[in-house]
């Protein structure tokens, strides 16, 4: 045997011992790294599921805007609008492939991958690249001049934002509601299907992104999806105020909107209020840009993008009206010279809008009879009793004076907002608020840029919180700070001129801006805190690592949901919910039933009159348990609409005591599941 066959055989003897002993150490004295694999894996898998997605939504949008004449975008303008946009049309594709049923997971992956070997074939890759590099090096170049403070207290923000991302989808109610149901029944081949679920005939976009994911098996990248709509938006602004004015102003406004106790929270979930105000504001970017006053006309290319992204608003929700309308007012105005270059501008801005708005609002029409279903004109499932108790007339705040008197300080304060923690917006948009009143009445002054800068978002911003206004007059319901941020986030620009405007008030003998500037520093502070106060309670790096479970999380920030869906489990697999008090259902693995407007019970009762009759329906309907939720019960007792009347009360305990049999309840007695008896 030669020399060199000796020192192979050595050599492969020598691995072998390595190998045996080394798998020997770590069977017996498993590091946490391993024990933690499949969850390290699941989390590389979101974050790699997000990268594909962003990559071909920022290629997809290159490819588009390129080839859109009379425009010479800058390269950080580009690049935003390209994934924003394309973000838009994946969502748009994504719905798609739910209606066609392609949502099998190799389906999926397949195209994905496929479109990314075409970008890069196209070359539009490569542009991606150049333009990320061109806004690393801005935004490098312009934070040299920011105070420290501010950088810490930004990448704090980005930071806590990112980590709440990785966490299971939990505390998000409306995703656990219906922004991650939804997309589920597609992938489930039941998006089609009629429903009495008003929310599932909303419009989708966002959701049709959140599709890809969950059909990948990456459920949290929908919130790092969502949390790339909230960071372009902040980019945009801060584009936008640099561009016109100068670092400072764009400083200033990161720093009103790091002062918003709600942004990094919102931005963490599975929502799509960020993606509105990412397209409110770039609609409003576009108009501005097609009426340069160099140009007797406006730019073709900017009105298309102006009808893309005011399209793909109203294909988030249904608020999104003001957004088309405002930028319909804004041509107006800027156009009213040259009427004829305004009226082409209309048509083709509307088309556009329209093709890319349509395949919501027909599915709608098709499927239910109402293009806005169910507001307007009904639809299946809807009546009188529904549309009452859906809007809550009357339950508003009316025409008191004293109430709109104190409106924006109530706001403010949160108390009686519907969803206290996702709607805190801070007390500078307050504080500041005649300061800004006194720059905006300046800005008749202003030439050119920064004068139309200001009117298009004071004028949106204001016909947004006129409609919130007359929402919260009418309906207690609609009190939800949240529906303002599309308009306060651009808003934060004018608002950051008023705080720079303090200086105005110094004299010899008070310098108030030097005072105020610790004041700003020290509410900066105290948000970037709690809030990092509120991620090491939750502490999602311990899912994301494996050192917990997604149930274990689940019961740590949703102890009754967690006993809710563990007590579904007790069901036979074949069984059929119906929900009462209940919106949500996000993690069930059983056939169910959801209360979408916590209606279910009187609704029945309404129709039926009697417990016999309602119960034989629910059999009629294949049900054959129903889940209680105790504290819904509370809730609409004691709420400002008093809906769930003492006779609904009687009615249900009547059909619990004959119709009904006690199958199990939660430890801490929110929930009840009861057999409906045969």
């Amino acid at each position: 045997m030669s020399t060199n066959s000796k020192r192979l055989i050595a050599a492969l003897a020598f691995f072998t011992w390595t190998a045996l002993i080394l798998a020997a150490f770590y069977v017996t004295q498993r590091p946490s790294l391993l024990k933690g694999a499949r969850a390290l894996a699941d989390s590389g898998w979101a974050l790699l599921v997000l990268a594909l997605l962003l990559t071909n939504a920022a290629g997809i949008g290159t490819l588009l805007i390129r080839n859109l004449p009379q425009l010479n975008l800058e390269h950080i303008e580009r690049l935003l609008l390209s994934i924003g946009i394309g973000l838009g049309l994946l969502g748009l594709f994504g719905f798609l492939m739910g209606i066609l049923g392609w949502t099998h997971p190799i389906v999926l992956i397949g195209l994905q991958v496929g479109l990314l070997i075409l970008l890069w074939w196209r070359k539009a890759l490569q542009v991606v690249w150049v333009d990320l590099r061109c806004l690393g090096a801005a935004w490098r170049e312009d934070m040299v001049f920011a105070p420290v403070w501010l950088k810490i207290a930004a990448a704090a923000t980005l930071l806590f934002a990112f980590l709440l991302a990785l966490a299971p989808p939990a505390e998000a109610f409306d995703a656990l509601f219906y922004h991650l149901v939804g997309p589920q029944r597609f992938l489930d081949g039941s998006g089609m299907q009629p429903s009495s679920v008003p929310h599932f005939w909303f419009p989708a976009l966002p959701e049709g992104m959140f599709l890809w994911a969950q059909g990948l098996g990456a459920d949290r990248t929908t919130q790092l999806l969502h949390l790339t709509w909230a960071v372009l938006a902040v980019l945009f602004l801060w584009h936008w105020a640099a561009s016109v004015w100068e670092s400072k102003i764009a400083h200033a406004t990161l720093l009103i909107l790091l002062s918003m106790p709600s942004l990094y929270l919102l931005a963490s979930w599975a929502y799509t209020d960020f993606a509105l105000t990412f397209y409110a504001l770039t609609a409003l970017y576009a108009v501005y840009k097609a009426f340069d006053r160099e140009r007797a006309s406006p730019r073709i290319g900017w009105i298309i993008i102006a009808g893309l992204v005011a399209g793909m608003s109203m294909a988030v929700k249904y608020t999104s009206f003001l957004i088309p309308v405002s930028v319909v007012l804004l041509a107006l105005w800027w156009g009213r010279r040259n009427l004829g270059s305004i009226f082409k501008f209309i048509l083709i801005f509307s088309l556009v809008a329209l093709v890319v708005a349509a395949p919501w609002y027909l599915r709608s029409w098709f499927v239910m009879g109402n293009p806005f279903y169910p507001f307007a004109f009904g639809g299946q499932y809807w009546d009188a009793f529904r549309a009452d108790w859906y809007s809550q007339a009357g339950t508003g705040i009316g025409w008191q004076i004293k109430e709109l008197f104190l409106l924006p300080l109530n706001a403010t304060l949160g108390h009686r907002d519907a969803n206290y923690y996702d709607g805190r917006i801070g007390p500078l948009f307050l504080i500041l608020l005649p300061l800004t009143l006194y720059v905006l009445l300046k800005a008749r002054h202003f030439f050119g840029r920064k004068r139309r800068t200001l009117f298009a978002i004071t004028l949106f911003s204001l016909l947004s919180i006129a409609a919130w206004v007359l929402g919260v007059i009418n309906s207690s319901a609609l009190w939800q700070t949240r529906l303002l941020f599309p308009a306060l986030i651009p808003f934060a620009l004018p608002t950051a001129l008023g705080l720079l405007a303090i200086k105005d008030l110094d004299t010899p003998q008070l310098r108030l801006s030097f005072i105020f500037n610790f004041v700003v520093v020290a509410l900066v502070a105290v948000t970037v805190v709690d809030a990092g106060i509120h991620v090491l309670a939750r502490n999602p790096l311990a899912y994301a690592l494996g050192l917990e479970t997604r149930q274990s999380y689940l019961a740590k920030v949703q102890p009754a949901y967690a006993q809710a869906i563990q007590l579904l489990e007790s069901t036979p697999p074949n069984a059929s919910l119906y929900f009462l008090f209940e919106p949500r259902s996000y993690g069930a693995t059983r056939q169910v039933q959801i209360d979408p407007i916590l209606d279910n019970f009187a609704h029945d009762w309404y129709l039926h009159g009697d417990a016999d009759s309602l119960v034989q329906d629910w059999r009629s309907r294949g049900y054959t348990h129903v889940l209680i939720f105790r504290r819904g019960v509370d809730f609409l007792s004691g709420n400002r609409s008093g809906s769930f009347k003492p006779e609904y009360q009687a009615a249900l305990e009547l059909v619990i005591e004959n119709h009904l049999t006690l199958a199990g309840t939660t430890p801490d007695g929110a929930y009840e599941l009861y057999r409906i008896n045969p």
